[in-house]
């Protein structure tokens, strides 16, 4: 959108398997960065954090404040509601800045959603359907300018559930639907039958599940080039 193009891929969405994020799973899959289901246990955390009698503090967003375990409010706030740990407070003249802002700033910046799908492109857990404008300047009713264009993508939680996809609607000629209107779908039980897996071409998955092995030359060379500093160290290299 005008000048930030938020359609980029995150590398880091690579480590966030199962297995990075809870220590055990599966390091192919990416349920718990999909399903935001999947993470109840950190809101369940922090609410126990911000309730306990060891933690104090205060938040404001849009002229809302949340203070907890006694923290004073800003001046000027009107008290919503009160709890034994928890008080909520607004200040409408805080809210009404805040709010000009974001607007003057919203159409240069990436909302959580598109920073959530440049982390499972860089995960390359995405098939790109198509771009479409969005929105744009319009004149009697046509539009003169495109401000804004949206690429419609479909996202799977694992790299061998994209690949099946991709090749498996290939062969039982399935579209992905249009750019505004993309078909996300999957297989009912008499499609997934119907596709001859054996002509699947899983070489990116089967790199992906191989171990790296180390350079066998360049251990050998380093080797080489630190014998004589081992030698003529007496053993100290």
């Amino acid at each position: 959108r005008l000048l930030k193009n938020c359609c980029y891929t995150d590398g880091a969405g690579a480590h966030f398997t199962n297995q990075s994020l809870f220590g055990i799973g599966s390091r192919l899959v990416f349920d718990i960065l999909m399903n935001s289901g999947n993470r109840e246990f950190i809101t369940q955390g922090a609410k126990a954090l911000l309730t306990s009698g060891g933690f104090s503090g205060s938040y404001t967003t849009f002229g809302v404040t949340v203070a907890v375990n006694g923290t004073a409010l800003p001046a000027g706030s009107i008290t919503l509601a009160t709890t034994e740990h928890l008080a909520i407070a607004f200040n409408p003249w805080s809210l009404a800045m805040t709010a000009v802002m974001y607007i003057a700033v919203s159409m240069m910046s990436c909302n959580a959603g598109e920073g959530k799908l440049a982390m499972k492109e860089g995960a390359q857990l995405c098939h790109t359907i198509g771009t479409w404008c969005s929105s744009c300047i319009r004149v009697l009713g046509k539009c003169v300018s495109c401000i804004e264009h949206t690429t419609s993508k479909c996202c799977f939680n694992s790299r061998l559930a994209r690949m099946i996809n991709e090749q498996g609607r290939a062969q039982l000629g399935m579209g992905w639907g249009a750019p505004k209107n993309p078909a996300c779908s999957g297989f009912s039980v008499d499609q997934l039958q119907s596709i001859d897996f054996a002509k699947l071409d899983l070489t990116e998955f089967y790199a992906s599940i191989v171990p790296t092995l180390p350079n066998v030359a360049a251990v050998k060379d380093a080797a080489a080039q630190r014998a004589p500093a081992c030698y003529l160290g007496r053993g100290k290299c």
